[in-house]
């Protein structure tokens, strides 16, 4: 899901449920009845991100058999679809990766996944960028320690300076069949000089498919399934001290707007 550029709506999109819209000031859903999804493939393992300057909203691999992305106008209720990327760039398509829009490049940057055809399990350990002006799909070079992850989380912090990555399903170095083993590491990486960390790892049970936001010094993980294949608690990591901890520290404007 994602809130519209004007942040009065919620869009949540699955390949059951069709294109759902929800209006915050009169507390209502509806559907658009138009949204084929029979013509469309994936579910969960392919989000959706908008771009806020256009406003537009983007699904990767749900069009065209999975070698097209859906750009959705959720003003007009009208979408269309562009490519994916080429084979020069990643051979496969990936599923449960991340999209997620960098306000710093103004583009999208798609990580991790892994190649769902077979029992291989070939994860990705690349970083993509979609130029959404020129359409155009390149790899980024990153340096640093990063994972090889999927279904995992990544999200914007510090005005979209940095991207924090959290938890997952990672693969295991040397094992060319992969089976479910869940990341507690925390990462964070360095946009504009495309450098990864690793903050954290060890300290929480590692866990899949969760939400995650950051807000202020405050990286928040919420829901998915744990290590020990349990619904996953709320964990709280604080990117200025540097520690998991059990207390959310509001900034001085979350105050100031309460």
């Amino acid at each position: 899901m994602t809130a519209t550029k004007d942040k009065k709506s919620l869009i949540v999109w699955g390949s059951r449920t069709r294109m759902s819209t929800y209006d915050f000031a009169i507390r209502t859903w509806t559907n658009d009845s138009s949204f084929n999804i029979g013509s469309l493939v994936g579910g969960r393992q392919h989000p959706m991100s908008l771009d806020p300057t256009t406003g537009l909203i983007y699904i990767p691999s749900i069009t065209n058999n999975g070698t097209g992305m859906m750009v959705y106008n959720p003003e007009t209720r009208t979408s269309f679809s562009v490519p994916m990327y080429p084979s020069v760039v990643l051979p496969y398509r990936a599923v449960a990766y991340t999209f997620v829009w960098s306000e710093l490049r103004k583009s999208f940057l798609y990580f991790g996944g892994y190649d769902s055809i077979g029992d291989n399990g070939t994860f990705n350990n690349y970083m993509i960028e979609y130029q959404p002006t020129t359409h155009g799909w390149t790899r980024i070079p990153t340096t640093g320690i990063q994972g090889m992850l999927a279904s995992h989380c990544m999200i914007p912090a510090y005005g979209g300076t940095k991207m924090v990555v959290f938890g997952g399903w990672e693969a295991i170095a040397g094992v060319s069949i992969q089976r479910p083993g869940y990341s507690s590491a925390l990462y964070i990486l360095d946009v504009k000089e495309m450098h990864w960390t690793k903050l954290s790892e060890g300290q929480v049970l590692g866990r899949r498919d969760m939400a995650c936001a950051v807000v202020g010094d405050n990286f928040v993980s919420w829901g998915g399934m744990d290590s020990n294949d349990q619904t996953a608690g709320t964990l709280i990591y604080n990117l200025k001290t540097n520690q998991w901890t059990d207390t959310y520290i509001a900034t001085m404007q979350e105050e100031q707007s309460d």
